[in-house]
């Protein structure tokens, strides 16, 4: 995990320079979330989890951006003994834009922009359902999939949905993985 934070600490400031010759923009995200996840063991022992996640993107070219999400969802009364579970995740990675019409960057606010992302980093989770007597455990975290956004004004824009594969690795008392759809909707303010 340290290494992830100091390569990607390295690469934001190697790219400083190309950002200020690009123009390139921030952009940051709110969002609702729902996680359908299978933390019990045996079989699918699947539920649902709802919560919200905060994004920021650094875009380096009009296709290419570094992005970064922090995303938290709960469940409670999961089994018929009232176990709950909080995940929170803190995922980083590249996030690719395919552009419609035009690849300028003066052009990124207009229409649709769908987009696709990989991301990794960790997990914490909190909760009776944890996997852990502590009540809590870590582990590791990777995301993959995809969004659009529609822009309503050159800084404003809304992210329509953001499907995505989680895999989350803690201990579940059985496999210690497990195989999450995440899909999250909210608004995109540009810098």
């Amino acid at each position: 995990m340290r290494t992830l934070v100091m390569a990607l600490s390295l690469t934001f400031l190697l790219a400083a320079p190309v950002l200020a010759q690009q123009g390139s923009a921030l952009q940051v995200g709110i969002a609702y979330n729902y996680l359908h996840t299978n933390a019990p063991p045996k079989g699918c022992g699947c539920f649902s989890m709802n919560g919200g996640n905060g994004s920021a993107a650094w875009r380096l070219s009009s296709r290419f951006a570094l992005s970064g999400e922090i995303g938290v969802t709960r469940a409670t009364n999961v089994t018929p003994d009232g176990d709950d579970l909080t995940l929170t995740n803190f995922l980083f990675g590249p996030r690719f834009y395919i552009l419609s019409g035009t690849s300028q960057p003066e052009h990124f606010h207009h229409g649709l922009a769908p987009f696709a992302q990989v991301l990794a980093g960790g997990v914490h989770a909190s909760g009776t359902l944890s996997g852990n007597s502590s009540g809590s455990s870590n582990g590791f975290a990777f995301a993959a999939g995809g969004g659009l956004d529609e822009s309503l004004s050159r800084h404003i824009a809304l992210r329509l949905f953001q499907p995505e594969y989680l895999y989350t690795h803690i201990p579940n008392g059985s496999n210690n993985h497990q195989n999450n759809f995440s899909i999250s909707s909210g608004l995109v303010i540009r810098f």
